[in-house]
């Protein structure tokens, strides 16, 4: 007796998107001495307190998110405290 599978054209779709990024959120860190570096995580909290650490040492910081396809758009730059 063998085991009858249903056809191929009766199963789901996958449901998921094939645009995902492990880095919803990233910061990009430009320090005064002209070193770059990058943070991302899915975890937003986690990525703003990385750049609030950054930038009171003294960096400029750029937040960015995911915007699908590998895109990501700036929606804030945060500058060290010159005071």
């Amino acid at each position: 007796m063998t085991n009858r599978r249903a056809p191929r054209r009766n199963s789901k779709g996958n449901r998921h998107s094939s645009v995902r990024s492990t880095d919803a959120y990233r910061i990009l860190i430009h320090w005064p001495n002209g070193q770059q570096g990058t943070f991302g995580n899915n975890d937003r909290a986690r990525v703003l307190a990385v750049a609030r650490v950054n930038t009171a040492n003294g960096a400029t910081v750029e937040l960015q998110e995911h915007q699908g396809w590998c895109v990501y758009k700036t929606t804030r730059t945060l500058h060290p405290d010159t005071t």
